[in-house]
């Protein structure tokens, strides 16, 4: 799917630690200082990557073996023409068992070009039982392929076009198949750079290959890229980009919990440059596709380590959605994006793109952070249902049939990444709801089923009961609504399916915290270490002249407050400012007062909340938590909220929902 709008498509890694560095709240000290002094004010914490044992539980299969291929780069004719291939799980089979889309289709790739015309000659060794293709693959615009069944004995092809050369080697058990010696003679050597590969071999093969693109291989990633861009944005760092792409699937692969499982099938997955400049980046049945002119990004290390790496990530997790269980109707743009949020946040939490991207908020200006802005404004005080919350995101402006701003939708569900595993160190709580959708038969489920069933997977993973976190983030409410999301289907939650959720939930003890929706990546080693609000009475903050005014907290002023809440005289709540918005350093927060604000709070982890600016006289500021019965202080209710476009045509009391 063509990426949406803002798409960072730069790949980077830092480390292997599905736990990624928590942002600590105190200038120039780690979180472990911070949990000494209990008080956090502005900076993050140092970046931790070891790996996690549970999810690197098994290891990765490894099959058709690279590691000598380029050793002696004076021999290089005689090694890469005389090889064994061992065979690799079948792509439609692994789909159906991963319940994801295609891996590679190019496993073991030769390394060898062959132009048109070109007689090449096969000396099959070996007794495969399955069949053996000897693939020609051209990935230019508009492309070509052709597939020639190869036999043990001799074969001779004769090549229709320009193409680089490919064993297509498949059987179902592919621990105990044969391998296969192929003997190859016609075409040239162009070259395979391997995650075993050195720098030196990298320039080498760069100089000497002939061909548009090159073949790489990593230990679980396949890449054919445009050699001039990997020429000019490159040029020496080829091992360190092989790392860098597969630290990524590594993050991506440890969230579905294959290697906890022990069922990582040791296939790649491909990523490759597209010569049709009338596309972007996409996901299709062959990978990961990223224009040509974005491939300088791609494999500009320092600059895709600096960025995130989202759009290699976003295309790449498409390929990892697990369907229909963590891809329902609404979602194609959202869920994939969990596997974008923890890459992006373990490579550089300082420059995560919910917490931090410049976009515009509800009530108008361009903020850094606007997406967690709009997400909790919608949510809690507009009162919106989730898959269907206003955002800053093209073409969903507007509350509206078709389905709320996707990357609104992704905060609720990223919060709960945060809290579990970094907050709590619970590595397993998305891999464990990953399995069990791998586990569950939802063929013949309706999407509300598989929407709820989501909710009940979350309790589920954390024995945690998040009803009250549900309820008021929009998750769990009555509705039936028509989303269009890459075709359109009705949605429908009923009274029964929620009061069956809360029931499910109930079996387990509540959070510690109830603000769980005010979680981010800004402020989350506040709630993993617990850390107490300080009091600053003696602040006076002076509102700005603007249309929308504001004033500027900074972060030693109510040290440790997750977030400020703003109030009307009424008492009712007009306006939620995150802990780090508009900030690049998490230095401060930016308050911003629409029009009838009276009060502001600042809210603590634990949901006590202090008054810290009034126009009232009959206030005062002090140390003392107020009484205030802001979001997540009420009960948990025991019937989920209705939203107003629910179909039934029983009478309904007023529903908080829209």
């Amino acid at each position: 799917m063509k990426h949406k709008l803002f798409a960072t498509f730069l790949l980077c890694a830092f480390g292997l630690a599905l736990i990624p560095p928590v942002q600590a709240d105190s200038p120039g000290k780690s979180a472990q200082t911070a949990r000494k002094v209990k008080k956090a004010t502005a900076g993050k914490d140092k970046a931790t990557s070891a790996p996690t044992s549970q999810l690197a539980l098994h290891p990765v299969p490894v099959y058709t073996d690279y590691s000598g291929l380029n050793a002696n780069m004076r021999k290089i004719n005689a090694t890469y023409r005389n090889r064994e291939f061992r065979a690799y799980k079948p792509i439609n089979e692994l789909s159906r068992q991963l319940k994801i889309a295609s891996y590679s289709s190019f496993e073991n790739p030769t390394g060898i070009a062959f132009e048109t015309g070109d007689t090449i000659s096969i000396m099959m060794e070996g007794s495969p039982r399955t069949k053996v293709e000897f693939i020609i693959r051209d990935f230019r615009d508009p492309g070509a392929e052709t597939r020639h069944p190869l036999t043990s004995g001799q074969n001779t092809i004769t090549a229709a076009h320009f193409g680089h050369g490919y064993v297509n080697y498949r059987d179902s058990d592919p621990d105990t198949a044969p391998p296969i010696r192929l003997k190859i003679t016609g075409g040239r050597i162009n070259g395979l750079f391997t995650h075993h590969d050195d720098a030196a071999v990298w320039k080498k093969l760069l100089a000497n290959a002939k061909s548009d693109w090159l073949d790489i291989m990593g230990t679980r990633t396949q890449w054919v890229l445009d050699t001039a861009a990997l020429r000019k944005s490159c040029p020496e760092k080829g091992p360190e980009l092989v790392k860098l792409y597969d630290e990524q699937m590594t993050l991506e692969q440890q969230l579905l919990g294959w290697e906890w499982e022990g069922i990582h099938p040791g296939n790649h997955i491909m990523g490759r440059s597209n010569w049709n400049t009338g596309t972007y980046m996409h996901a299709d049945g062959l990978g990961g596709s990223y224009v040509i002119t974005a491939t300088d990004g791609i494999v500009n290390v320092d600059e895709a380590r600096r960025t995130g790496a989202w759009g290699t990530s976003h295309e790449f997790g498409h390929v990892n959605q697990t369907r229909p269980g963590m891809m329902w109707a609404g979602t194609t743009e959202t869920t994939v994006n969990i596997f974008s949020q923890v890459v992006n946040y373990t490579f550089n939490p300082e420059e995560v793109r919910l917490e931090h991207e410049n976009c515009p908020t509800l009530d108008g200006p361009w903020v850094r952070g606007g997406r967690f802005d709009a997400y909790v404004n919608s949510a809690l005080v507009n009162r919106e249902l989730w898959q269907f919350q206003r955002g800053p995101d093209d073409g969903n402006r507007q509350p509206g049939e078709r389905c709320g701003d996707c990357f609104v939708i992704l905060c609720p569900m990223w919060q709960l990444y945060l809290y579990n595993t970094v907050a709590r160190g619970n590595e397993l709580f998305y891999p464990r709801i990953f399995k069990n959708v791998r586990d569950t038969d939802e063929s013949q489920w309706k999407t509300g089923e598989i929407r709820m069933k989501y909710l009940d997977r979350c309790c589920d993973a954390a024995q945690l009961n998040f009803s009250s976190f549900f309820l008021e983030t929009g998750m769990l409410a009555v509705m039936n609504r028509y989303v269009n999301d890459y075709g359109s289907r009705w949605v429908t939650i009923t009274e029964d399916m929620c009061a069956a959720s809360l029931e499910h939930a109930s079996q387990y003890p509540e959070p510690d915290t109830p603000v769980l929706f005010y979680i981010t990546a800004n402020n989350v080693g506040i709630y993993r270490d617990k850390l107490a609000i300080t009091p600053s009475p003696d602040f006076t903050p002076t509102p700005s002249k603007e249309a929308l005014p504001r004033f500027t907290v900074p972060a030693d002023k109510w040290a440790n407050a997750v977030a400020f809440e703003v109030y009307n005289a009424e008492g009712r709540l007009i306006r939620i400012c995150l802990r780090g918005l508009n900030q690049k350093d998490n230095s401060s927060t930016d308050v911003f007062l629409p029009a009838g604000a009276a009060d502001v709070m600042a809210v603590s982890w634990d949901g006590k909340r202090y008054l810290i600016y009034t126009t009232s006289k009959d206030k005062k500021v002090d140390a003392q938590p107020d009484a205030c019965q802001g979001p997540g202080t009420s009960t948990v209710k025991k019937k989920a909220p209705e939203s107003k476009k629910s179909s039934s045509k029983k009478k309904k009391k007023k529903s908080s929902r829209k």
